[in-house]
């Protein structure tokens, strides 16, 4: 077994042993999905199913549509991505994530022009459909670093047995997310650290996670002519198995060409 194999049991159990982590656990799956709006009418795009589990300083991301689990160690800032496929895992500095994210954001934005140019050449609804995903990736970029606020509405409602209120989310002036938090679901502090973690790798998309009091069960954002719907179909809050967080025996290392999943 490599090295860095034999290590990962113990890289991602360190930070379960300090004083108070002995609280319960928090778990749920969610379903995202996007779309394009055109004159009332919904396009869909993208959909996606995924299981986060949070245990002490460690996360655990299952992308069912990907094939692949993230692990995350908040108390050492590393990240392992393993390949369901492959049964291969790669180890990334959180750093490194962070420049790769940079990287790709840049790159989108390099290539906006051109997708707008070949938006123009296609037939008619699916250069329309083209060109609102480049407007609503514009938008984006737009409401990327302008100070964030969450502000609580007097509207409640009923999600999966919890009562949750409906919360706005501004970028500057612009309210661009509605979302309804599970108030009476109080998380511990590996919520917090996974929120501030995913906040830096994708602020528009995350920032709100860190402001919420309580556990957001349904989220709406708005980017101009594109939409996205996320919504929790279930959660927990009790402890969860040591095993879940690490890697499965038969994992090998990647080769460090290869690419996360």
């Amino acid at each position: 077994m490599n090295p860095i194999q034999k290590c990962l049991p113990i890289l991602f159990a360190l930070g379960w042993l300090a004083p108070g982590r002995l609280q319960a656990d928090l778990a749920w799956t969610e379903q995202a999905a996007t779309a394009v709006m055109l004159d009332g009418q919904a396009y869909p795009q993208t959909e996606t199913f995924t299981r986060v589990a949070l245990k002490g300083n460690a996360a655990r991301i299952e992308d069912r549509d990907q094939a692949g689990i993230r692990y995350y160690n908040f108390y050492n800032s590393t990240a392992v991505f393993y390949s369901l496929k492959s049964k291969t895992f790669l180890l990334v500095p959180f750093r490194d994530l962070l420049q790769q994210a940079r990287a790709q954001e840049q790159q989108v934005r390099q290539d906006l022009d051109n997708r707008e140019a070949v938006a123009g050449r296609l037939a008619f609804e699916t250069g329309r459909i083209m060109k609102a995903q480049v407007d609503g990736q514009r938008v984006r970029f737009a409401l990327k670093g302008l100070p964030f606020r969450l502000e609580p509405t007097a509207e409640t409602k009923t999600l999966l047995g919890h009562s949750c209120r409906k919360y706005l989310g501004y970028a500057g002036d612009r309210n661009y997310l509605e979302v309804w938090v599970a108030e009476d679901l109080k998380p511990g502090p590996e919520f917090k650290e996974y929120a501030e973690a995913m906040a830096k790798l994708d602020p528009i998309r995350c920032q709100y996670l860190t402001a919420v009091p309580g556990v957001p069960l349904l989220a709406y954002f708005h980017y101009g002519p594109v939409e996205t719907i996320q919504e929790v179909k279930s959660v927990s809050i009790a402890p969860l198995p040591l095993e879940e967080f690490l890697l499965p025996s038969d994992a090998q290392p990647a080769l460090p060409s290869a690419e996360a999943p």
